[in-house]
């Protein structure tokens, strides 16, 4: 099988086990920190689990998350099991949640809280949280029997004219844009910070911000204060934003006197 995304990925991961590829808080508000290591075998253990829920190639799996690294390693392991995989916006309604959930025939629903699942899962698709789906991953061991295939990536449009559309985004396209965004001019040591849910747009940037070596900072929303503050405290050198974050981060009133020098890319 020609090798696919996600091998790009797992390879990229591979040369630098002992490099940080994500640092974060988690709900408890600890801090903790992913190598490209562990973030490589989670993928890996995560696409057999998928096995183990009787999930096989062709099959459909949605995420509903924020940015959260969990949601970079389950599009990952994903397109590593050759499933078609939908990623569901956090801010969008539950209207939105179950039409999309109906048109992409998603078999099983991956959340990062059970919330989401009771809110979101229509009839026919099973759902599963991200501790359980970390729980059989711990717990199980990638073999010669995984599933593995080619990947489909569903990504739904915006629907503001309409109901939203899933534009199908094939292992060629998904490659085609990680080499695309490498051959930019990525600072040097890399550390991005992402604010913004990684199941879409920013989450297209790990890929080739991992074939740089570079680290990702993430924050469960955007709060200008904070990051402000991860510029100026922890070394973040680079970040995504929409025009709206932009906007305001020009706006803040601690804007003038923060210290910003770190910042070498937008």
């Amino acid at each position: 099988m020609t090798p696919g995304y996600a091998d790009l990925i797992l390879s990229a991961l591979r040369r630098r086990p002992e490099r940080t590829a994500f640092r974060f808080t988690g709900d408890d508000g600890t801090k903790h920190t992913w190598t490209y290591g562990e973030t490589a075998e989670r993928i890996e253990r995560t696409a057999a689990a998928f096995g183990r829920l009787g999930l096989m190639p062709g099959n459909g799996l949605a995420l509903l998350c924020g940015p959260n690294p969990q949601a970079f390693t389950v599009m990952a392991a994903a397109c590593l099991a050759g499933l078609r995989y939908t990623a569901l916006h956090p801010l969008a309604t539950a209207d939105t949640d179950r039409t999309v959930l109906c048109d992409s025939a998603s078999d099983y629903l991956v959340v990062d809280d059970t919330r989401f699942a009771a809110r979101a899962r229509p009839d026919g698709t099973k759902a599963i949280t991200l501790a359980e789906l970390d729980r059989i991953a711990a717990d199980t061991r990638p073999g010669p029997n995984d599933p593995r295939g080619p990947a489909l990536y569903l990504f739904y449009t915006g629907g503001t004219t309409g109901e939203p559309k899933g534009v199908m985004l094939r292992d060629r396209s998904l490659l085609a844009n990680a080499w695309a965004c490498s051959t930019w001019a990525w600072p040097p040591d890399t550390r991005f910070l992402i604010t913004t849910p990684m199941s879409h747009a920013a989450g297209l940037l790990v890929a080739p911000g991992l074939l740089h070596g570079a680290g990702f900072e993430l924050h469960p929303s955007f709060d200008p204060d904070r990051v402000i503050d991860a510029i100026e405290h922890d070394g973040v050198s680079a970040t995504f934003v929409v025009p709206t974050m932009l906007y305001t981060l020009l706006d803040h009133p601690r804007l003038p006197a923060a210290d910003l020098s770190g910042l070498n890319w937008v």
